[in-house]
């Protein structure tokens, strides 16, 4: 009897000892490995660890809410907000989730949304500062400047001190020019938080933006010390040098970081990246280079460039890149050689030989027919070619395959526009705003969309909501600058231009826009001398651009200079022989000229399309008395 009492007695501790090892505790087992990886910075693996835990607990509100903020860690902004949506859902007062919606609603213009998330927070945690924070944020986006200041004001004095708060407030005097206030509310967050590396970035902008340069550069350099592993940090100091007309300094502090890292690929692209952005195109190419030569096997740095190569119409030099790129590699599933394929497409899209840019593109969806970017250059080529059900069909099947893929939608609504089908064209642009209502890609293709219908109010709207989220936004002034030229409201588009030019003084489109208007609207022998020093602005910074050739050749012939006009249109309709603008300029130089058979033939190019253009009834009327 005894014995059988020992037996059920051990028998019954094995069932403990199964209990404590079944689904409760590997829950708990993986959510710590998951925080854990969560402080490490190993997203992905934190990520896989939380999901397990869904599947052992798809009611722990925990375990959504860690899963979300790894997504939002990775920029997978959707599925975080769908996993802080679960968690509120099986426990409305997770108050952490609640703020993370607040954060992510703020950021997508629903600034109501966001308000109602911070009261609802605040209601059962007064104290609570991320909700506080929260509200600050909502006033800052209704630029309610003031209500902003005074509420953070508040905060501060009730003894909030974290860093987002002086970031904030900082924020409330830049908005106001007020540099030097923002630079007293920065110092003091610093001497709170010396080690938060935000508050000496924003001080850096502060300094650059009043134009103390050298005192901006000073953060940055703190920035490094405080996190010498981030080198992003010397290159925007390079960037303050190089922007200061300190070249030299600017590659010597780059050089310095590539002898330190020759062999980090992440770091060459980037340096190709900031070479490339400021026209030094030789500089960029050779970090590229080096790195090959260093690392022949190198991918990326290869498919860089060529992209280099491609995207300074070294087209021959670019194919050959991306054919020595296939060649490393055997399989030809290879995802490598899948790019490189893709890039020669493109290459061959761009020179006009769409046969060989398709041929190229098939091979890569016969290996692998869900290939995102294969699909999007075949329905690139599709649309050049106006097949339009062609490329609609190519563009279904990447937002079928990828619902939440905006871009597709995008392009979706291109197809459907060159069919004619404009009602399903604004449905696929619809689509694309309600995955993110705050999609500055999706609002600006529907204020395009709205332009093409010269349904000029509808476009402004949307322009209007994309200039509330980020003010500096130069694509949206060009746009808006379109769209008073199409009004002729041309005051409001100096406006505009000259807006876009100081938050951007290099910033060449405008410079050329604002050139154009001053010369072809312009009355004035003052606004033709403006007209002239932008045009030669834009052409210095951007050298042997066709557009920028034409702007200057006609702010020199409206001027009597003929010869210079005739030089600089002649090299721009080279570079675009059928485009009826540059046609008109050129042929109206001749004509001033005596050069009446050549006028002529220009003339008759540019009205020989049916596009609209400016002076096209000029173009008509000078040809008829020829």
């Amino acid at each position: 009897m005894r014995t059988r009492l020992l037996a059920i007695g051990l028998l019954f501790l094995g069932v403990l000892a199964a209990s404590c090892s079944g689904p409760t505790e590997k829950k708990i087992r993986f959510f710590r490995n998951g925080q854990a990886l969560h402080e490490k910075k190993d997203y992905v693996k934190a990520s896989l660890e939380f999901k397990k835990v869904l599947q052992i607990d798809p009611e722990f509100a925990d375990g959504y809410y860690m899963l979300g903020m790894t997504q939002l860690m990775l920029g997978d902004f959707s599925r975080a907000w769908g996993s802080f949506n679960k968690a509120v859902d099986l426990e409305p007062d997770h108050y952490k989730a609640q703020i993370q919606l607040g954060k992510i609603l703020v950021a997508a213009g629903k600034r109501d949304e966001a308000m109602k998330k911070a009261e609802l927070v605040l209601k059962k945690e007064p104290g609570n500062e991320e909700a506080q924070l929260i509200k600050g944020q909502v006033h800052l986006a209704e630029k309610e400047n003031a209500k902003a200041r005074a509420h953070l004001e508040n905060l501060l004095e009730q003894g909030m001190k974290s860093p987002d708060l002086y970031l904030l407030l900082a924020l409330t005097h830049m908005r106001e020019k007020d540099f030097p206030g923002a630079e007293r509310v920065l110092l003091k967050g610093i001497g709170e938080h010396g080690e938060s590396v935000p508050l000496y970035r924003v001080l850096a902008d502060v300094y650059a933006a009043a134009g103390r340069i050298e005192a901006s550069a000073a953060q940055v350099r703190i920035m490094i010390e405080l996190e010498p592993e981030k080198y992003s940090y010397r290159i925007t100091l390079a960037g303050l040098y190089w922007n200061t007309g300190q070249q030299e300094k600017a590659r010597e502090l780059l050089q310095g970081l590539l002898a330190e890292r020759p062999d980090d690929e992440a770091v060459r692209l980037d340096v190709n990246g900031f070479y490339l952005s400021r026209g030094a195109v030789a500089d960029g190419e050779a970090v590229l280079t080096e790195g090959i030569r260093r690392n022949k096997e190198s991918v990326k740095l290869r498919l860089a460039l060529g992209d280099l190569c491609r995207n300074t119409g070294r087209t021959e030099r670019a194919i050959a890149v991306f054919q020595e790129t296939m060649e490393l590699f055997k399989d030809p599933a290879s995802p490598d050689v899948l790019r490189a394929k893709n890039s020669l497409a493109q290459v061959y899209s761009l020179r006009g030989e769409l046969g060989k840019a398709k041929a190229f593109v098939e091979e890569v969806l016969k290996e692998s027919s869900h290939n995102v970017d294969g699909h999007i250059i075949k329905g690139n080529i599709l649309l050049r070619e106006k097949d339009g059900a062609g490329a609609v069909a190519e563009f279904r099947t990447i937002v079928s395959e990828n619902p939440q893929f905006i871009p597709g939608y995008l392009l979706l609504a291109q197809a459907h526009l060159l069919k004619n089908e404009t009602a399903l064209a604004q449905e696929s642009l619809q689509g694309a705003l309600k995955i993110d209502p705050g999609s500055r890609e999706a609002l600006l293709a529907l204020a395009r969309f709205h332009t093409l219908r010269k349904e000029y109010p509808k476009a402004l709207g949307f322009l209007t909501k994309i200039l509330e989220n980020n003010s500096d936004d130069l694509e949206t002034y060009m746009l808006l600058g379109r769209i008073y030229i199409a009004r002729e409201e041309n005051q409001k588009a100096v406006r505009v231009y000259k807006a876009a030019l100081a938050k951007k003084p290099d910033f060449w489109p405008a410079a050329n826009n604002l050139a154009w208007l001053l010369c072809d609207r312009g009355t004035t022998k003052a606004e033709l001398d403006k007209a002239l020093a932008l045009a030669q602005k834009a052409l210095k910074i951007r050298p042997g651009e066709p557009i920028l050739l034409d702007t200057l050749g006609w702010v020199q012939y409206r001027k009597g200079d003929l010869e210079r006009a005739q030089a600089n249109l002649e090299r721009a309709q080279a570079n675009l022989p059928d485009h009826p603008e540059i046609n008109y300029h050129l042929g109206m130089a001749y004509l001033s000229a005596g050069k009446r058979e050549r006028a002529k033939g220009h003339l008759e190019k540019a009205v020989a399309g049916k596009d609209d253009f400016p002076g096209r009834e000029e173009a008509g009327k000078a040809l008829a008395g020829i």
